[in-house]
């Protein structure tokens, strides 16, 4: 990704490494929000927030990540049968992936993140500030009676 798109003050450190690894996603291919979610230790929900705010798009193909039913799933927020949705699909198909359904994509078309890839999940996990462990450590909890 261009460094200048870096600089946006909006992006959290989770969002930009969100949208590093939607980035290499190549054209034709898709991934979910699960396996994204999987790949960065993280939710499906908290990647799915991050791209309904992608202020790069389509720099940063939000587009190529649909629901783990491999259904088109939301795109700017939205579900259903949405002028929205029916861009997302146009898109795709525009990119040469396969579709089952006018909704549903084709296994074919999914793209898994591994070690073949050189920017691949653990790459982007090793971002600065934060080890890739870090959501294996344990939390301190907190007592409910105040620490009395």
């Amino acid at each position: 990704m261009p460094t200048d798109l870096r600089r946006d003050r909006r992006v959290t450190p989770f969002m930009q490494s969100v949208y590093d690894l939607v980035s290499t996603i190549p054209e034709g291919k898709v991934s979910t929000y699960g396996a994204v979610a999987q790949a960065l230790r993280s939710s499906a929900r908290a990647v799915g927030q991050a791209l309904r705010g992608n202020p790069f798009a389509p720099v940063v193909p939000c587009h190529r990540v649909v629901a783990s039913t491999l259904e088109l799933g939301g795109f700017s927020g939205t579900w259903g049968d949405t002028p929205e949705v029916s861009k997302k699909r146009t898109m795709l198909v525009a990119e040469g992936v396969s579709m089952t359904s006018p909704t549903r994509i084709s296994p074919q078309s999914l793209h898994t993140f591994g070690a073949a890839n050189p920017k691949s999940a653990a790459a982007v996990r090793k971002r600065p500030g934060r080890p890739a462990d870090a959501k294996d450590r344990p939390t301190k909890k907190r007592r409910r009676d105040g620490g009395r």
